[in-house]
């Protein structure tokens, strides 16, 4: 995937707000996505089958997962281990990278206009 899709669905759930995804590299162990939302969006509460390793590129994002609310910016990280339940929500618009492992079948649980 070349260019920006909008995201509408996770794991089920509605999207809440606009997140944009774009896939920038695939193999069998692990994936990297770059994502962007607008201020004010937010993921649902919901949980993967992989791990996920964020770095924020631009923007704040509050980064919610096993309960705990952390307010990160540009360079900061987070990891989502598998089955924790988490969420994230644009503070300002924001512009991210996730690499994910085992690389996901993002058409099971992504919906993409």
């Amino acid at each position: 995937m070349t260019e920006y899709k909008k995201l509408t669905n996770l794991e089920g759930n509605q999207i809440n707000g606009d997140l944009y995804l774009k896939i920038q590299e695939e193999a069998h162990h692990m994936s990297a996505i770059k994502m962007k939302l607008t201020t004010g969006s937010e993921t649902p509460l919901h949980t993967h089958e992989h791990e996920s390793l964020g770095v924020i590129i631009s923007g704040k994002l509050d980064v919610i997962g096993d309960g705990k609310s952390s307010i990160l910016g540009p360079g900061d990280t987070w990891v989502n281990p598998i089955g924790q339940k988490h969420m994230i929500k644009a503070i300002e618009d924001t512009v991210f990278v996730e690499i994910k492992s085992p690389s996901p079948d993002f058409s099971s649980f992504l919906k993409l206009d």
